[in-house]
């Protein structure tokens, strides 16, 4: 397990040009690192996969993500990733339903479209993750406390938007007042 999410983890670093960068240079140019992350985050939040989730909120800030992105959600993000939330849920829930009409209104013409090259890679990090989710879930992983932890000094009392409070008792973390 350890050894695929790390793998995952490469690919979505793959924009740092080190040891992890492929050989094609357009595959490292696609996203930032801190979209790969958040397209992540929106694949395990169908899910409500704890575990992930946490791990990927804190990959998240450490790649320099805007923490808006986080506490406010779909409501604050770039107007271009919002645009694929619907093909996200179609991949987690009913992704034989997904056709060329989906496709379309996201690469259509327009102020915030995508490249064929960024719903792909966006539609394999998201099923990635909606895999490596049933994975956590059926194996009944729980988040790590050092990463709660870290999510309560970054965030303090907006934490309890983000993790549900039977984890945090679970993982004996207190919330600061703030």
């Amino acid at each position: 397990m350890l050894y695929i999410y790390r793998s995952q983890l490469l690919l979505m670093d793959n924009n740092d040009r080190g040891e992890a960068t492929y050989a094609c240079p357009i595959e490292n140019d696609v996203f930032p690192k801190h979209v790969n992350y958040y397209l992540a985050i929106m694949a395990v939040s169908c899910y409500k996969c704890e575990y992930l989730l946490i791990l990927l909120y804190e990959q998240f800030i450490l790649s320099g993500g805007p923490l808006e992105w986080i506490l406010f959600g779909l409501d604050a993000v770039d107007p271009k990733i919002k645009r694929i939330a619907l093909i996200n849920e179609k991949l987690a829930y009913r992704p034989w339903t997904i056709c060329q009409d989906d496709l379309s209104s996201i690469i259509k013409e327009g102020e915030h479209c995508w490249k064929l090259s960024e719903v792909i890679k966006a539609c394999f990090i998201m099923s990635t993750y909606h895999g490596l989710c049933g994975l956590c879930l059926g194996m009944g992983l729980q988040p790590d406390t050092d990463s709660l932890v870290m999510l309560t000094k970054v965030f303090g009392q907006k934490v309890e938007m983000l993790v549900s409070s039977k984890i945090l008792k679970r993982a004996n973390v207190t919330v600061p007042d703030r």
